[in-house]
């Protein structure tokens, strides 16, 4: 067993009533919420993206850069134009590090949690976000995979409560029509094990919400 097993089966395991296991879950939380949640407030989970995030989450991005390197570089090369092959790779070269920076940055900022009171989703590298949606309020919790996630065991769920009409969700990001930093609609983003994590929302809706 590996040691992200080992975290992976922490995290996993919030339920199951193993000695410490509460306070483990406190000390995977971004400082911020573990400061601000109540004492007495059960963490059941604490997700962060799979590590496949930091290449797939922006591959179009990354495809989009790759291809204006290759056809400057085929320009300078067979001279169409006045540019510079070392040009071009430097520029290229730049922009996939900011674009890589940025998305180790997204990466590390990401968090996902479930109590047994709300859902919660952070994120945020510049201006920080904190949505949360209570347990007795959430109406669906639908779990996405599209091919880039398909090809790597992961998902994304799509948590919305009552007060939502249904709207559009996007990639890396938060449906901001239905609600603001307290209800409405938000994303558990490029999840591994997006069936479990899906599982685990529904039981706690189940076992603290129902009279």
């Amino acid at each position: 067993m590996t040691l992200n097993d080992s975290k992976n089966l922490t995290r996993w395991d919030a339920t199951v009533g193993l000695d410490g296991t509460e306070s483990l879950l406190r000390d995977q939380l971004p400082l911020t919420l573990s400061r601000s949640l109540p004492s007495d407030e059960t963490v059941l989970l604490v997700l962060r993206p799979s590590g496949w995030f930091l290449l797939l989450a922006r591959a179009d991005a990354l495809l989009s850069i790759a291809a204006v390197i290759g056809i400057g570089a085929l320009i300078g090369w067979f001279e169409l134009l006045k540019v510079s092959v070392s040009n071009v790779l430097a520029y290229g070269a730049i922009a996939l590090s900011l674009l890589v920076v940025w998305n180790c940055l997204d990466f590390a900022t990401r968090a996902y949690v479930l109590t047994d009171r709300r859902a919660l989703r952070l994120s945020g590298v510049i201006r920080r976000t904190t949505i949360d949606i209570p347990l007795n309020r959430i109406q669906s919790v639908v779990l996405h995979k599209g091919v880039r996630e398909r090809s790597c065991g992961a998902g994304t769920l799509l948590i919305s409560s009552a007060a939502v009409g249904g709207g559009r969700f996007s990639k890396l990001g938060v449906n901001t029509a239905g609600g603001g930093a307290s209800g409405g609609e938000f994303t558990w983003f490029f999840i591994d094990r997006p069936e479990r994590a899906s599982a685990k929302v529904r039981e706690a809706i189940e076992r603290y919400t129902r009279p």
